[in-house]
């Protein structure tokens, strides 16, 4: 975080003077884990405080500015006729300064960048606010992700411990997994970090994590384990113990969790999607209909809606933490590298022609050559894009004309994308759920003295769909002389699903350190299983919220509906007044922003249904359809 050289010497002198001062803050920054120190931060603050400060009065300004004088004469007598201009009376002898009512009226006249002055030191507060609480969000985040996936983590260590791995070596395993374990992972990083860089022996380390983290429960498992080691129990024990016990709290965590989930759904409802309806409502029945009022109404509408969305969606997946699963391909290509012998440069140079066209190629035979569940639904979708845009100039081309037929060949087109998506996302529920039985039926067979290479050939064949084909293909792979875990790892290249992210590459860890296999996908099976319920019960919890966006949009379409269609056409082209204003009804105008605003909410609420309510943006495209659709047949064919 940028600031300026002379902002960080002042305020580290200040740290140095009154380090009490900035004590709570040194913690919650340490908790964090952000690489800044309190001075910095500070300095930051100020810094880009100032800069809004700067921003918000020029802002403040201009919108001061450009309020028109009838609106501000309306204000101040509204003002005035609760606060009579003799009441206000304000004298400084001493300085011979003098303010009565008028004066004071003719100073906001005047001097409007006063008024600006105000907002850009509110701007400079907010900003100065929101860069010192930073380090307080991204606290309380990491808390929450450690505190959901250490039963996870947990579960996996015991594997590796039931395998005979040692206690360090197991916190380096999961050190390296930040792509499955997130911010846990950092934390056993700070541990492996004492212990191999600064020499710390293993229970100073442990001990210095437990006191800085901000997980009560990651702190409470170190000190526990502490006591364990030094009293000479088993390590695998007291894991085996911390899994039972977290399997216990995990209906609590997921508790809060949906609560948090419903309070955003009802935060949405609430603020995002009834008021806009309802403040378009109001405006109309208060005769506030001019053109500029409505299109300063469509402008704010357009800006704020969608700016709120994303946030909503934001807030939905901080509370659910969901690490960035990074795929790593199993056979990456080797880097070219340039070698200055003649003749080869240019060599290298047609390679890389070959590799680009090669990509070229690709992507424009993808949708054609590839099977469902491994389509990439963004190269399909700009595929839709271009036949469409190639489509639409062809008929302007040929003089036809296109008004309506926009509007059909975007819902087309977002019907086929919709049926993709859903198509492929019942395959791959379907290939997730099935995952925890091969795990398991793997485990059995491995107990009973099969091997894991003819256990996978006999699972392969016992069930039929898109697991089935991929084991198969992992058989053949290992016949062929390919190790079982390289092998397993094709799955997350193949299958690209966030359950199949996590779920293999702990597979593949667990089989590299631990003897016993039947532990491992064991391990593996719980995994998923606890992963796949919090969805289900996610998803079952939140679809009464899914029902009120409907019911929502019906009730406004049909207050829309008696408005318009049976009230206001009687006042067509009647002139109305407001604040000494003359205008008219116009219906027209009226009936496009009540259309714009419904299809925008529609379009907003169908997202959100689908990034909360199932954890997947794509997911809410078929409610986007069913609402935008439903929204645009009232327009079109009832509200007339």
């Amino acid at each position: 975080m940028y600031s300026p050289g002379f902002l960080r010497r002042r305020y580290s002198r200040k740290y140095l003077e009154n380090r009490g001062k900035y004590e709570e803050i040194e913690r919650v920054l340490t908790q964090a884990r952000l690489p800044i120190t309190v001075y910095e931060l500070v300095a930051a603050a100020k810094f880009y405080g100032a800069i809004s400060f700067l921003i918000s009065s020029l802002i403040g300004i201009l919108i001061f500015r450009a309020i028109p004088p009838f609106i501000v004469d309306f204000l101040i007598s509204k003002v005035t006729s609760y606060f009579p201009l003799e009441v206000v009376n304000v004298e400084i002898p001493n300085f011979g300064f003098y303010l009565n009512g008028e004066k004071i009226i003719a100073l906001v006249k005047t001097y409007y960048w006063l008024l600006g002055i105000v907002v850009g030191f509110f701007g400079y507060k907010l900003t100065n606010y929101l860069v010192l609480s930073y380090p307080y969000y991204v606290r309380n985040r990491r808390k929450s992700e450690i505190d959901l996936y250490l039963p996870h983590a947990v579960n996996m260590m015991y594997g590796m411990a039931v395998g005979g791995l040692n206690p360090i070596d197991i916190f380096r395993e999961i050190s390296k997994l930040e792509h499955l374990f997130g911010e846990l992972s950092v934390e056993f990083k700070e541990i492996v970090k004492n212990f191999d860089v600064f020499k710390q022996d293993f229970f100073t380390s442990l001990r210095m994590v437990r006191d800085t983290t901000p997980s009560e429960k990651l702190s409470a498992f170190l000190d526990s384990l502490i006591l364990v080691l030094q009293g000479g129990g088993k390590f695998s024990t007291y894991l085996k113990s911390k899994s039972e016990e977290y399997e216990e709290e995990k209906e609590i965590v997921f508790g809060e969790v949906m609560s948090f989930m419903e309070i955003l759904f009802e935060i949405y409802i609430s603020i995002f999607m009834l008021f806009p309806l309802l403040l378009l409502i109001v405006l109309v029945v208060s005769k506030m209909v001019s053109s500029e009022i409505m299109w300063g109404y469509s402008n704010l509408i357009y800006l704020i809606l969608p700016v709120s969305t994303a946030f909503i969606i934001y807030l939905a997946r901080s509370a659910i933490p969901l690490p960035k699963i990074t795929i790593k391909h199993v056979f990456e290509e080797v880097p070219l590298i340039k070698v200055n012998v003649s003749g080869e440069e240019r060599r290298f140079k047609v390679l890389r022609i070959k590799k680009l066209l090669k990509k070229i190629v690709s992507f424009i035979l993808h949708p054609y050559r590839t099977s469902l569940v491994f389509l990439n639904v963004r190269i399909v979708v700009v595929h839709l894009v271009l036949y469409s845009a190639i489509a639409l100039l062809l008929l302007q081309r040929l003089g036809v004309v296109m008004s309506e037929h926009y509007v059909l060949l975007i819902f087309l087109a977002l019907l086929l994308v919709t049926f993709i998506v859903e198509l492929k996302n019942k395959i791959l529920r379907r290939a997730e759920e099935m995952l925890p039985e091969f795990f398991k039926e793997l485990a059995m067979l491995n107990e009973s003295g099969v091997s894991i290479f003819e256990g996978i050939k006999l699972v392969a064949k016992s069930e039929v769909g898109v697991l089935s084909k991929e084991f198969e293909g992992i058989s053949r792979s290992v016949e062929l002389g390919e190790p079982i875990t390289k092998s397993l790892s094709k799955l997350v290249v193949r299958i690209k699903s966030d359950i199949f992210a996590k779920a293999v590459p702990i597979a593949v860890k667990a089989l590299e350190t631990s003897t016993s296999i039947k532990d491992a996908f064991i391990t593996v099976s719980r995994y998923v299983e606890a992963e796949l319920s919090f969805r289900k019960r996610l998803k079952s919890n939140l679809m009464p919220y899914v029902a009120i966006i409907y019911l929502t949009v019906v009730v406004f379409l049909f207050v829309a509906y008696l408005l318009i269609s049976k009230f206001l056409v009687t006042f067509s082209g009647m002139s109305v007044s407001f604040m000494g204003i003359q205008t008219t009804f116009d219906v027209d105008l009226i009936k496009e922003t009540f259309m714009k605003t419904i299809l925008l909410v529609s379009t907003l609420s169908g997202i959100i249904a689908g990034a909360i309510a199932e954890m997947n943006v794509g997911s809410g495209l078929k409610h986007v359809l069913a609402l935008t659709a439903m929204s645009y047949a009232a327009f079109k064919f009832l509200i007339v």
